[in-house]
C-alpha cells in the first residue's frame, strides 16, 4: 500500500476515534465543542490563505478580530444569527476600506473583501447550523449523518477514480478528479443516505434522503474543487498540517462545511 494513502487512513481513524470518545463522554457538549473547534481552526487556517504573510498587519488584525468575534458571539453568547453575520460584514467592508491606505492595490482588496466575507458563512456560519441541529431530538443522528454522507462521497470518488477515472472532471482545478470518481462518489452518498433511513430514521421517507444525498453529495465534491480554487489563488498545496496525510482541517472538511446547510435545512423541515 501506497505510505501516503496509509498514512491518511490512520490519521482519518485516529481523528475518527477522537470524535467517538468526545461523543461517549460528552455526548451534546461534546459535539457543539466540535462544531466550535472546527470553526476556529477553518478560520484559523483561511486567515493563513489570505493573509500569507505579515505585509498587510493591519488587514491581518482586523480581519482576526471580526471572525473571532462572531464566532464567540455566535457559540458562546448566542446572539441572533442573522444580525451578527451582518453587523460583521459591515463592519469588514468599512474596516478593509480605511485600512486599505496601507497601499493594498485594489485587486487584492477586492479578493479580501470578497474571501473574507465568503470564510465568515464558511468556516463560522456553516459549522454553528450544524451546532444548532445537535441538541434538538436526532441532533447527534444528523450529525453523525452529515458526516457519513460527504466522506462515503470522499472515499468512493477517491477509488472510482483510482479504477475507472478516464474523463477529467475539472483540470484547472484539481487535474486528478475524474467525471467517473465523481458518479462514484455521489454513489456513495446514496449508500449513505440509505444506511441513514434503514439504522436510525426509518420514519422518513428513503425517497426525500435519497435526494438529499445526490445532491449532498454533488455539493459535498464541489466544495474540495472550490478549496482548491481558493488554495491555488493563494499559491498553497496544503491549508495547513494539523493533519498528518490530509493537510489542515480545510482540506479535510472542505465538503462538510459546504454541505452543512443543506443539512440544517433538511433536518428543520422534517424534524
Amino acid at each position: 500500500m501506497d505510505k501516503s494513502l496509509l498514512l491518511r487512513i490512520v490519521s482519518a481513524v485516529c481523528a475518527g476515534l477522537v470524535l467517538l470518545g468526545i461523543y461517549h463522554f460528552f455526548p451534546i457538549q461534546g459535539l457543539v465543542f466540535i462544531c466550535l473547534a472546527a470553526a476556529l481552526l477553518s478560520l484559523r487556517e483561511f486567515r493563513r490563505l489570505l493573509f500569507p504573510g505579515m505585509e498587510y498587519p493591519g488587514a491581518l488584525f482586523l480581519y482576526s478580530l471580526i471572525g473571532l468575534g462572531l464566532t464567540i458571539a455566535l457559540f458562546i453568547f448566542k446572539t441572533p444569527a442573522l444580525a451578527s453575520f451582518c453587523l460583521s460584514a459591515s463592519l469588514y467592508f468599512s474596516g478593509m476600506i480605511i485600512v486599505s491606505r496601507e497601499k493594498i492595490s485594489n485587486e487584492r482588496l477586492l479578493k479580501d473583501l470578497t474571501l473574507g466575507l465568503f470564510s465568515f458563512f464558511y468556516c463560522i456560519l456553516a459549522p454553528w447550523l450544524i451546532s444548532q441541529l445537535i441538541p434538538l431530538p436526532h441532533g447527534a443522528a444528523w450529525f453523525l449523518f452529515l458526516l457519513l454522507v460527504v466522506f462515503f462521497g470522499d472515499t468512493f470518488a477517491f477509488f472510482g477514480g483510482s479504477l475507472f477515472g478516464k474523463t477529467k472532471l475539472n483540470p484547472s482545478l484539481s487535474p486528478k478528479k475524474t467525471v467517473e470518481g465523481a458518479l462514484a462518489g455521489i454513489l456513495g452518498s446514496l449508500i449513505a443516505s440509505l444506511g441513514f433511513w434503514y439504522f436510525a430514521r426509518p420514519d422518513l421517507s428513503p425517497a426525500l434522503l435519497l435526494g438529499f444525498g445526490a445532491v449532498a453529495g454533488a455539493v459535498g465534491q464541489t466544495g474540495d474543487l472550490l478549496m482548491s480554487l481558493i488554495k491555488r489563488v493563494a499559491q498553497v498545496k496544503d491549508s495547513g498540517r494539523l493533519l498528518p496525510g490530509h493537510g489542515g482541517v480545510l482540506d479535510r472538511i472542505d465538503g462538510v462545511l459546504l454541505v452543512c446547510p443543506l443539512l440544517y435545512t433538511l433536518a428543520t423541515l422534517v424534524h
